[in-house]
């Protein structure tokens, strides 16, 4: 790092190899930039993981002086505001090397990830990148809740493509798109990222970014481009993973065996004598809550939704945000993007009468945000939001569980004081009934299952519930 400051103070990288054998080549010093940024993110994160504090601090302030410079220099204006989303020329290399590297702001996101599609989707799903750029298009588009577009790259028939390989006989992949003469090999690795992504989304093994010798990976299998089943297996320090899947009904069934040791934090267990509770960091959302022997919560099948959009079932988080659409303009989804967002597990701690997990989701110099749940003979629920920037950060918290009763029409809500403030069997269906605000706590009697369930509340602003 100090040898390449030196000779390039200004961050100016001559360019090198860049995104090579594609077809329409993203610009080398664009891409030798965005190497730079990512040689310096890493190096910072080495340096944390071995407690070099100041070190690490020095090498992230560098790597985000390099983003600065890059978004100056490669991104027009500013995308997320003049609606284009194009980085440099707008190449599929460009964009992918801007996104994967996480170069550009999150406004700009979503513009730079449409016109990579609009590009992708006008050449009949066809990619014209390279060694790093393929890989990159198959990990955006599938983080970006795209696996069906990327499944359709890999499906192409045409030129560039993995079956235009096979329909001329090729038994290895290539190490160029086209058809050499003999002088490119016909046995190379270099194109064989869709491996990776084979393994990551279709059959569904992710290792967490935070995971120690993988000991937390996500389990969330893919079904793309009408594919019905898949089986494998990963191996790791710990053991092999095992998964395999099939779409039956419409319903994605899915069996895994994790060796022990590895945690699938998208399925994470809390256990008591009393009680257990199932939770997943996708959405730091409460799945499944058995008290007493009996599922308190409802969840839908398993079905073939992917995220993106707000998903019933369970004790989902809403936030920043939930309806606040004067405070935050624009957005598709009212309940937020926290539900939508991968949450890091900082802490899972098992005794026999206490269960805790505590996940948490930030971003530098912005916002933290933590949830812990605490399970005894109930669950508790605390959410934690602190602003990390310089500037006001209005937010919105709620929590939004769907309870499994027995017969709507029977079912009777009460108050602290035994007192009914609302008939659910008058209101109109789907009406919405503000209940109160501040300390409270409520009471769902169910008589088909012999049930109440309570729910308690502290420093509400409001507390609403929909029949």
């Amino acid at each position: 790092v100090d040898i390449v400051t030196t000779r390039y103070p200004d961050d100016d990288i001559p360019p090198c190899l860049g995104d090579w054998v594609a077809e329409q080549k993203a610009n080398e010093k664009l891409t030798a930039l965005a190497h730079w940024h990512e040689f310096l993110t890493k190096t910072a994160r080495f340096a944390r993981l071995l407690e070099k504090t100041e070190e690490s601090d020095r090498l992230q302030s560098h790597a985000d002086r390099v983003r600065e410079a890059f978004c100056k220099r490669y991104v027009p204006g500013n995308v997320g505001y003049d609606g284009l989303g194009r980085v440099g020329d707008g190449k599929q290399g460009e964009q992918l090397f801007a996104l994967y590297h996480k170069l550009l702001s999150d406004d700009d996101i979503p513009f730079a990830i449409e016109w990579l599609k609009d590009d992708l989707c006008s050449r009949g799903c066809a990619l014209n990148v390279g060694l790093f750029a393929t890989q990159y298009l198959f990990e955006v588009l599938s983080a970006a809740d795209d696996a069906e577009l990327a499944g359709q790259v890999v499906l192409h028939q045409g030129y560039p493509g993995y079956l235009f390989m096979l329909e001329r006989g090729a038994t290895t992949l290539w190490e160029v798109w086209h058809c050499s003469k003999g002088l490119d090999s016909h046995c190379h690795p270099m194109l064989g990222s869709v491996e990776q992504w084979f393994m990551r989304y279709v059959l569904g093994i992710r290792v967490c970014e935070d995971a120690v010798g993988c000991d937390r990976v996500v389990i969330d299998p893919h079904p793309v481009c009408g594919l019905t089943s898949a089986s494998g297996w990963f191996d790791t320090p710990k053991g092999r993973i095992e998964v395999a899947w099939k779409v039956e009904d419409g319903r994605l069934n899915v069996k895994k065996i994790l060796p022990e040791g590895v945690l699938d934090v998208n399925d994470i267990a809390l256990r008591t004598k009393d009680a257990t509770c199932r939770i997943s960091a996708y959405g730091a959302r409460v799945t499944s809550l058995v008290l007493g022997g009996s599922e308190t919560l409802w969840m839908p099948d398993r079905d073939l939704h992917r995220p993106g959009k707000w998903r019933h079932g369970g004790i989902p988080l809403c936030w920043p945000w939930f309806g606040w659409r004067e405070v935050y303009p624009g957005q598709e989804c009212i309940h937020g993007f926290a539900h939508e967002r991968e949450f890091t597990v900082r802490s899972l701690r098992e005794t026999g009468d206490v269960s805790e997990l505590v996940l948490g989701f930030s971003r530098k110099g912005q916002f933290d945000l933590e949830v812990s749940f605490r399970l005894t003979d109930r669950l508790e629920i605390i959410c934690k939001t602190a602003n990390a920037g310089k500037v006001p950060m209005p937010y919105v918290s709620a929590f939004h569980p769907y309870l499994l009763v027995g017969d709507f029409e029977r079912i009777r809500v009460f108050d602290g004081e035994g007192k009914e403030p609302c008939d659910l069997r008058r209101d109109p269906l789907d009406d919405e009934v503000q209940l109160g605000a501040g300390d409270f706590s409520y009471c769902v009697d169910d008589p088909v299952r012999c049930r109440r369930i309570v729910l308690c509340s502290s420093k509400a602003d409001r507390c609403n519930i929909w029949n």
